[in-house]
């Protein structure tokens, strides 16, 4: 299981241009800060058809990166201290740094409207505590992520 979980990783990568060792290089000022920046690749359910030749379903996924960004003891930080965190220097300097590598990889930032958050989404967990949460797609695939 392991090495499906390698080779898999490995395609994805080379789909997106990008790896989270880059993503994560562009945090590393929130890291030494305390904050935790967790990288991960993921694939989106875009459509679904049944194949009646071959009798199974055709999936059509859309890969993405995601990021959440927290400290170790999530629940003693309040929403508002997240939007702090947003606003400040060193957070904008590092999603510039974040975006000037998408570009170079024709990826983009979505922003979810169901989050009301400035440059990424600030979400609620189940134990109370708040992580800033960050999607993000190729330039071509923005169509279908409405």
């Amino acid at each position: 299981m392991k090495y499906l979980k390698f080779f898999e990783g490995v395609k994805e990568n080379t789909q997106m241009g990008i790896t989270t060792e880059e993503v994560k290089e562009c945090f590393y000022d929130l890291t030494d800060e305390g904050w935790i920046v967790n990288v991960r690749f993921a694939k989106k359910l875009s459509n679904a058809k049944l194949d009646k030749e071959k009798g199974g379903m055709i999936m059509d996924l859309l890969p993405y990166l995601e990021i959440k960004i927290h400290k170790g003891h999530v629940n003693r930080f309040t929403h508002s201290r997240m939007i702090q965190l947003e606003l400040s220097e060193v957070y904008k300097e590092c999603i510039s740094k974040l975006n000037g590598r998408l570009d170079e990889h024709d990826l983009v930032v979505v922003n979810n409207p169901k989050y009301n958050s400035h440059t990424g989404q600030i979400e609620q967990l189940p134990n109370g505590g708040f992580q800033i949460y960050i999607l993000i797609y190729r330039k071509s695939d923005e169509n279908y992520i409405k």
